[in-house]
């Protein structure tokens, strides 16, 4: 009797090798990225986890002594609450950012040498990874100072940090290609990341009417830090509907993203050229 061989399906092969050229790709883009971007630093890869730290803990200093959390039970101190919702805010942000950062940093090499674009969002991706990396072991800290136990929701919490970071590259992807042909963003996104910070509670507590009620209630990074920053510091039982709601949203619109990346992507390069 014949012994059977299972084979892999073509596609799925093809498909695979695809995936592995397209990881090496965005690590040698990333690596070649990132080790010139420290190289002449005196505190060298420690930038990384400073941005966060400077940006975030004057305003927490502050928010702290003006009260921002007044007649809410937040049930964690208030930096920790803060801190944790910067962290996951800057998670989000960096999937966003990242992206066209990589993309405007090898313009030259995208417009005369011929790879997968998507090797780019590859190299973002593996920004993302390294930056959570620091943010994870920056709110360990953030925990063991104020001796705070998350307890099992912590898990919960873990699981989300990727499914932030896809919906930030989600909004990234389409943006990216438009580095090749306009500037504008490179000095446009900074300036809305200050401002879009604020639209979101994460140095302060959703009030219960007013303007800034309607912000919250239909801003989709509302539930994007809300959820997750009571599951990583143990703050009361939340319904996570909205969360996955939200997570559904921005996964669709990764995949429609992605293929009009390729699409812009070789407009853009047109245009260059």
């Amino acid at each position: 009797m014949e012994k059977q061989v299972a084979t892999v399906p073509n596609w799925l092969n093809t498909g695979y090798l695809r995936l592995r050229v397209l990881v090496f790709l965005g690590f040698v883009l990333f690596r070649r990225d990132f080790q010139f971007r420290f190289k002449l630093t005196y505190f060298g890869y420690g930038w990384a986890c400073f941005r966060p730290l400077l940006v975030g803990v004057p305003i927490i200093f502050i928010g702290a002594q003006f009260d921002f959390a007044a007649g809410a039970d937040l049930e964690v101190p208030y930096p920790l609450f803060a801190f944790a919702g910067l962290l996951l805010w800057q998670l989000f942000w960096d999937a966003l950012f990242l992206p066209q950062w990589v993309m405007r940093r090898s313009r030259k090499l995208v417009t005369r040498v011929r790879f997968p674009y998507k090797a780019v969002l590859a190299a973002a991706s593996f920004y993302v990874l390294f930056n959570a990396v620091f943010y994870s072991a920056m709110l360990t800290g953030a925990l063991i100072l104020f001796r705070t136990n998350p307890g099992s929701g912590v898990f919960y919490g873990l699981l989300s940090l990727p499914l932030i970071a896809v919906s930030g590259m989600a909004i990234g992807a389409l943006l990216a290609p438009l580095v090749l042909v306009y500037l504008d963003l490179r000095y446009g996104l900074p300036l809305m990341s200050s401002l879009l910070v604020w639209t979101a509670p994460i140095f302060y507590v959703t009030p219960e009417s007013g303007l800034l009620h309607a912000i919250n209630k239909w801003n989709p990074l509302t539930y994007l830090v809300n959820t997750p920053r009571a599951w990583l510091t143990g703050g009361s039982d939340i319904d996570p509907t909205l969360f996955i709601a939200t997570i559904a949203g921005f996964v669709a619109l990764c995949a429609v993203s992605l293929r009009i990346y390729e699409r812009t992507m070789r407009i853009g390069v047109d245009e260059v050229l």
